[in-house]
């Protein structure tokens, strides 16, 4: 049992998983429309997290998205957001891209929170952390 805990930044606008597309051709084939920029942000995941090894146990995870102020909006810095992008959809895109970075796969999360806030300075910060757990036997093997 580890206590670990990372904290990772996203600079720039908080982005929002998009729907896979439709390709028609001579095959109907499903693509990513984000592939590019989901590349980009995972390079930045990678250099930040250092290659410091993976998650493996159940972890929590609590992301905070600070949405940009547009100029016609008359809000306060720090008060909610209530508007599009949906949170889970801020959710599954920071997920996939911590699939083989941070963790193997997104089962392994136990606990999750989001917020979504209003900021000068839009970025995503995310702070993941190791729960304690007891590792059995056939936990063991499924890792083998």
């Amino acid at each position: 049992m580890r206590d670990r805990v990372v904290t990772l930044v996203i600079p720039g606008d908080p982005i929002a998983k998009a729907r896979a597309r439709l390709r028609y051709g001579f095959q109907k084939r499903f693509y990513d429309i984000q592939h590019l920029e989901k590349s980009r942000c995972q390079m930045f995941l990678s250099a930040q997290f250092n290659n410091n090894g993976f998650f493996e146990g159940p972890c929590d995870m609590d992301m905070t998205f600070y949405m940009p102020i547009k100029k016609s909006h008359r809000v306060l810095e720090g008060s909610y957001h209530s508007y599009k992008p949906d949170c889970d959809n801020l959710e599954k895109w920071v997920m996939d891209l911590f699939n083989g970075i941070i963790y193997k796969d997104d089962c392994i999360i136990s606990t999750l929170s989001c917020r979504k806030l209003y900021s000068y300075t839009p970025r995503t910060v995310i702070i993941i952390k190791e729960l304690p757990y007891a590792e059995t036997e056939k936990s063991k093997k499924i890792k083998e």
